[in-house]
């Protein structure tokens, strides 16, 4: 019983936001999303046409905000600034473009702030770290 525990534990396990990207791209086209939810210009909010409340939203430890979104009879998580990309534009970043949030500021997933990058992009447009942070 031990042998079999430890094996659980060493098991490597796919993170779950990948997962969901990947499941919310299969599940819902993003034209779906304009049936489902409005945009508020404003805050950078998806909002649900059903409740009239915004995603609910959490930011994780690197700052970015996750919301849920209910799916196939399932919540799922995912990245607030690609599904306010896929509502707007229409279509999912595809290849190895991302949303990159133009000033920096990870939370402010307003429209004119997103743009389509690529990694090289991004790290172009990164803050220096100060010494002896990583």
């Amino acid at each position: 019983m031990i042998g079999v525990m430890a094996l659980e534990r060493l098991t490597p396990r796919q993170p779950s936001l990948v997962i969901a990207m990947s499941t919310l791209k299969q599940m819902i086209p993003a034209f779906r999303l304009w049936e489902l939810y409005d945009y508020s210009p404003l805050t950078g909010d998806l909002i649900s046409k059903k409740t009239g409340r915004p995603l609910s939203r959490k930011c994780l430890k690197d700052g970015y905000i996750k919301v849920c979104v209910y799916v196939k009879g399932s919540f799922k998580k995912a990245s607030a600034s690609m599904l306010v990309w896929a509502w707007f534009s229409g279509t999912w970043p595809t290849g190895n473009l991302t949303v990159d949030h133009i000033n920096r500021i990870r939370t402010d997933n307003r429209i004119w702030n997103l743009r389509l990058a690529t990694p090289k992009e991004q790290t172009a447009n990164r803050t220096i770290n100060e010494p002896g942070t990583s």
